[in-house]
């Protein structure tokens, strides 16, 4: 199993960008958390990482739900490890995990905690807040619902007769669980008043579906008046009104009993009484049509049976405004950058007028630039040129209504010079072209001219490399050279002011090599030398050396390279000090390169030696040799240390490859590459093992009886040496307990089975190949027992037999009739035998004595012998006299598990007396049974019990009577008719 290093950080909140160090070589520095998106946009699921350890690029991928993320049209995998997919569909949520590995590098994968990417969504409301009854004056109630789940949680609002409510307090928390996704909302109403009544509901809104808010149901806020003398609930307010407006004052004064209202002006006697002109209705005082007679003090007072209460007073006031302003804006001239006040003050006006100003007939918005004073001024604390324009102010009374406006002023603006992109600073090479711009503003346009070191450049300058350019806004200096560094100012004027801008010009000299390396240096191994480099320049150019293309780097403790104004000293020379040796010289006027090669005398040593190795017989070999050395070395090839090379052996011209185009075995041995030169000699050497392809020794076919041994023995030979492998046809063989591999090249079956019958192969295995021998396995099965059914005696010298074959009947030739005399150990063979016809076989056997008990058996003969002997089966002859007839009324009168008592009455024919009887017993399976000889007692009914019987097994009995005849010889009668029972299970009675 392949390792796997987890990434563990060992914190659960949101990680953005925090960089865990793990046991690992592999780092995340951002990894994904778990995530909501709504369905349809778009999603970036972050992987950086770094390798912290070997070398190696790092590459990732990410699974969902554990199974690999198909990267496509629609997601995509960026190069820094992110997963990006453009429109989240169905399917898209689910468990992601980024897995990073070094790329070529095995048990390096490294996995982020998994990160859980979810859809926006959100449920309708789960509780719903109650209406409530409350009392004016209670110190505060409560509102409460529940969201219904969402993803992320919802916040949630309050609105009171369809518009939010924010006077009271309202704050929310998780509902339920650590688990729950859904949020408990309370709303306190404070200081409970009587317009506090109304129907309020909750507004659960999901942040990232602003659009889909779900809404409670609405809940009623009732709120009684309380007990007790009138109290204030709305106090009228002050209002202004036209002439000639309706007009009106709300005032709510509340109590029980319900107090009755009443209003009066100040100045007036009496309450006011309902006229067309001015009347009260709902506690509401309305005036129809507003003059300058209306205007006053108003004062509404409830009282009832427990008191009254008169609220605040409230002021009508009745608008007015004049025809003229008292002071008018006029023309103005500023300087850019300057503070300028426009004047505005507008006419007579109750309430006052609002003023407003005009810039070229657009309203202007106060801000930072442009404030409006309280006295109607307008005030600009630094004018710039877009303030120029035309101005006007307008004064309203929205009361009357009526608006005037002012005349026009004209404001107008100055500029002085200023630079606006002055010339910069510049580098350059000697001998180059170098330029410098500077651009003025100013309002009239300034003059730009332009000095070095305080001294004015013109026309007249004594340097034709300097050109001033159209309205003097460049300067140019051609085929500059080193004494043109310096400061140059560019100075801009316009009679209002003058501004100046300076700049440095820097020239620079690009590198030169005065003594380059020489193209061809020797030096011996140990000795001194320099490799020569004087580098001119400005800035001092800095040197750096190459050898063979890559940078030549060494440490302050490297004694061996020194760098010096002439060069690069190498000291004690080495032999890998050899090669090309560039200098180059940088500054930033250029570069300048010079190459030369060093050449090291030494000893040769080689450098790629020949390789060790393993080929087939008959393959082609090549060893290649590679030494490095100065002088060129002479190669030469040994075998085994000294001996001839084989005569396949081929060296190339040069010496450096040995070949032999087909190996054969007694090319295995050692081959030495040897290069000479006046200074020494190296040798490297490798070992060559020619692999033979196994043969395998051939295997006879085997004939074997089933039940046997068998033991087969598969030699082979090759090198390496070969394993050995059997097969049973196309399949390899498996041992068990009756199939052994005793030694590594021998199969064992023991015992064999008719199964086993096939091709077998042996084959035998190396690196060179494989060899074969196949041999056939004939497995000789002899029939099984025939069961023998029945024996009956038809006469004085036959009986016929019937038997059934056994299992194995498909190669059975002939069956094979065996007989011996009762007691007697002396069998016979019927000389005829019996043909197989299948199913139950009938064979009458004749010439038998008569008056005689015969036991008989029955074998069966097939291609592989004769079968073991059948059951057993008696009969007897008849003899010339009559035996007595069968007994009567057999019947089964007790049965337990192992024993069978039976019953029956005395023979109605006998020519004597009954003697002995004869009982058979046969298993209905018939694969067991026998008989049992009882002696007779004289009576007329008779019992046997028959015992030692199998349990629950089915069984066949009858039996038969003897009688004594001349000479003392017992006479059986005929057998009964069969009865049959079955014993009983195992402890049954």
């Amino acid at each position: 199993m392949e390792a796997v290093c987890k990434f563990l950080p060992v914190a659960v909140f949101i990680l953005n960008c925090v960089i865990i160090e793990l046991e690992c070589a592999i780092v995340f520095t951002h990894v994904a958390s778990d995530t909501i998106v709504v369905q349809g946009k778009s999603l970036t699921l972050p992987c950086s990482a770094v390798n912290t350890g070997s070398h190696g690029d790092i590459q990732r991928q990410w699974t969902r739900d554990g199974v690999p993320v198909t990267i496509g049209s629609r997601i995509h995998l960026f190069q820094n490890g992110s997963l990006y997919i453009s429109q989240t569909l169905p399917g898209d949520e689910g468990e992601y995990v980024c897995i990073a590995s070094i790329i070529g590098q095995q048990g390096s994968n490294v996995e982020t905690i998994p990160a859980n990417v979810y859809f926006a969504f959100i449920d309708p409301v789960f509780y719903h807040p109650a209406s409530q009854t409350v009392t004016d004056g209670e110190q505060y109630t409560h509102l409460q619902c529940v969201s219904g789940d969402s993803r992320p949680p919802v916040e949630i609002n309050w609105e009171k007769d369809g518009v939010p409510f924010t006077e009271g307090t309202s704050y929310q928390t998780l509902f339920g669980n650590v688990e729950s996704i859904k949020q408990s909302g309370t709303l306190q109403i404070n200081n409970i008043r009587e317009e506090l009544a109304g129907h309020f509901r909750c507004v659960t809104v999901n942040p990232l579906l602003r659009d889909q808010p779900e809404y409670s149901n609405y809940a009623t806020l009732t709120v009684n008046p309380r007990e007790g003398p009138p109290y204030v609930v709305l106090s009228p307010s002050n209002i202004t009104v036209g002439v000639g407006s309706p007009a009106s004052m709300e005032c709510q004064i509340i109590g029980t009993p319900t107090p009755t209202i009443s209003w009066i002006k100040l100045g007036e006697i009496g309450a006011i009484i309902n006229s067309p002109a001015r009347y009260v209705q709902d506690n509401t005082l309305y005036i129809t049509s507003v003059d300058d007679g209306d205007a006053g003090v108003y004062i509404c007072t409830g009282s009832n049976s427990e008191g009254s209460i008169s609220a605040d007073p409230a002021y009508l006031i009745v608008a007015s405004m004049g025809t003229s302003f008292l002071q008018q804006p006029s023309d103005t001239l500023a300087v850019l950058g300057t503070t300028v006040t426009l004047i505005c003050r507008p006419p007579v006006s109750n309430p006052p007028s609002v003023v407003t100003w005009y810039k070229d007939n657009a309203i202007i918005q106060e801000s930072s630039q442009k404030i409006i004073l309280d006295n109607g001024d307008l005030y600009m604390p630094s004018v710039i040129l877009s303030d120029a324009g035309v101005y006007f102010c307008a004064a309203t009374n929205s009361y009357i209504p009526r608006t005037l406006t002012s005349r026009t002023a004209t404001l107008s603006i100055q500029v002085g010079a200023l630079i606006t992109i002055p010339p910069s600073n510049a580098q350059t090479v000697i001998h180059d072209r170098v330029m410098f711009t500077c651009t003025a503003d100013g309002d009239p346009k300034p003059e730009i001219k332009w000095y070095k070191q305080q001294e004015l450049i013109d026309d007249d300058y004594y340097d034709s490399r300097y050109s001033i350019g159209f309205d003097g806004e460049s300067l140019t200096i051609t085929d500059v050279i080193y004494n043109d560094q310096g400061t140059y100012v560019c100075e801009a004027s316009n009679g209002v002011n003058v501004d100046r801008a300076s700049a440095f010009l820097d020239v620079i000299v690009p590198p030169q090599i005065d003594v380059g390396p020489p193209s061809d240096l020797t030096a011996r191994v140990g000795s001194a030398v320099l490799v020569n480099c004087e580098v001119l320049g400005d800035p001092t150019p800095t040197v750096s050396w190459f050898k063979d293309e890559f940078p030549l780097i060494w440490s302050a403790e490297n004694t061996r390279y020194i760098s010096t104004p002439q060069g690069l000293q190498i000291m004690n020379v080495v032999t890998s000090d050899a090669g090309v040796y560039r200098c180059h010289a940088e500054n930033e006027a250029g570069i300048a390169e010079e190459s030369g090669v060093l050449r090291v005398e030494d000893v040769p040593v080689i450098t790629q030696g020949p390789l060790s190795q393993t080929v087939n017989e008959g393959h082609l070999l090549t060893m290649t040799c590679q030494a490095s050395a100065f002088p060129e070395p002479s190669y030469s090839w040994l075998y085994n240390d000294g001996e001839m090379l084989p005569p396949q052996a081929i060296v190339s011209q040069d010496g450096r490859q040995l070949s032999i185009p087909q190996t054969e075995d007694d090319n295995s041995g050692t081959y030495t590459c040897r290069v000479d030169n006046l200074h020494g000699y190296d040798k490297a050497t490798a070992t060559l093992f020619v692999r033979v392809v196994p043969s395998v020794n051939p295997l006879e076919d085997v004939l074997i009886e089933q039940g046997e041994t068998l033991l087969m023995t598969c030699n082979a030979q090759g090198k390496p040496e070969p394993s050995i492998q059997w097969l049973k046809g196309d399949d390899s063989i498996t041992p068990d307990t009756r199939l052994t591999l005793p030694t590594h090249n021998t199969l064992q079956i023991s015992p064999v089975l008719a199964s086993d019958e096939g091709e077998y192969h042996c084959i035998a295995h190396n690196p060179a190949g494989s060899g074969r021998t196949t041999f056939q396995l004939t497995v000789s099965v002899k029939a099984t027992a025939p069961l023998v059914m029945s024996a009956t005696a038809v006469s004085t010298s036959e009986v016929i037999l019937t038997w059934i074959p056994g299992t194995i009947t498909e190669t059975i030739l002939y069956y094979v009739i065996q007989y011996a005399q009762r007691y007697s150990s002396d069998w016979l063979t019927y000389p005829n035998t019996a043909p197989y016809v299948g199913g139950t076989e009938t064979y009458r056997v004749s010439g038998l004595q008569s008056n005689t008990e015969y036991i008989f058996q029955v074998l069966a003969m097939n291609q592989y012998g004769l079968s073991q002997p059948s059951n057993q089966m008696a009969a007897s002859t008849l003899s010339d006299r009559i035996g007595p007839s069968p007994p009567r009324n057999l019947q089964v009168i007790g049965v337990n598990s192992t024993s069978i008592h039976l019953q029956w009455e005395i023979p109605e024919e006998r020519d004597s007396d009954i003697v002995a009887y004869e009982i058979q017993f046969i298993q209905t399976d018939l694969i067991g049974g026998g008989t049992l000889e009882i002696e007779s007692t004289g009576v007329y009914i008779s019992t046997a019990v028959i015992s030692n019987l199998l349990t629950f097994t089915t069984y066949r009995l009858r039996v038969r009577a003897a009688s004594f005849y001349d000479g003392g010889i017992r006479q059986w009668g005929n057998y009964s008719e069969y009865v049959q029972t079955q014993t009983l299970h195992g402890g049954a009675s």
